[in-house]
């Protein structure tokens, strides 16, 4: 059975000034609440395709953005899907599963970010080259208009037991990139990333 779980809530953003030339109009800028979406959905049963698996991401940020609208009477600031979204479920090695980011899956998540005027962050196998020689456990940071606001790459993928490859084949990140947005700064850590001081 396919369990799903959706959450919307308000966060407190606050930009914080340092002390240079802009610190007094960091300083101006007041705390203020921002709407997060977030996802718990059980995606491992049979894949359902690539279309039909953006199409129920789709809704759900679509979900998320009615939540916002009803319960806060605000739209949605940032909508965060589940580790590999895209491509959780699919049978294979990281090369076999692994999705370009532009064309089908920029096009749909891209829309559903315009449509409700929200960043998403949409976790999936990325192939970065069309040989599949660069592939990554990544999070793509969408801005509200639904293009690519930043790219973060696992740093510290697994190996499973008695596997000598991280993830099915997935090369790791080197950096933990933070990414402005309109409400504050946004980092990205994936699962097992946050046993590691380095990305906090």
């Amino acid at each position: 059975m396919r369990r799903t779980a959706l959450a919307v809530m308000v966060c407190v953003a606050s930009v914080l000034g340092g002390r240079s030339a802009r610190a007094e109009e960091a300083t101006a800028i007041r705390p203020r609440k921002i709407i997060v979406g977030s996802l718990m959905y059980g995606m491992w049963g049979p894949y359902p395709g690539v279309a039909q698996r953006l199409a129920a991401l789709s809704s759900f940020v679509d979900a998320m953005g009615k939540t916002a609208r009803q319960k806060y009477n605000a739209g949605l600031d940032i909508a965060a899907l589940p580790e590999m979204a895209v491509n959780g479920g699919m049978k294979g090695t990281a090369k076999g599963v692994a999705q370009p980011l532009d064309g089908t899956v920029l096009d749909v998540l891209g829309s559903a970010a315009k449509r409700n005027n929200t960043y998403l962050v949409v976790p999936m196998y990325l192939a970065e080259d069309a040989r599949k020689t660069m592939l990554y456990n990544a999070c793509v940071l969408l801005d509200r208009r639904g293009k690519v606001a930043g790219i973060y790459r696992k740093v510290y993928p697994v190996a499973d037991l008695g596997e000598d490859r991280l993830e099915g084949g997935v090369l790791p990140g080197k950096s933990f990139p933070v990414f402005p947005c309109d409400f504050g700064k946004v980092g990205i850590q994936i699962c097992f990333d946050m046993f590691f001081d380095q990305g906090w």
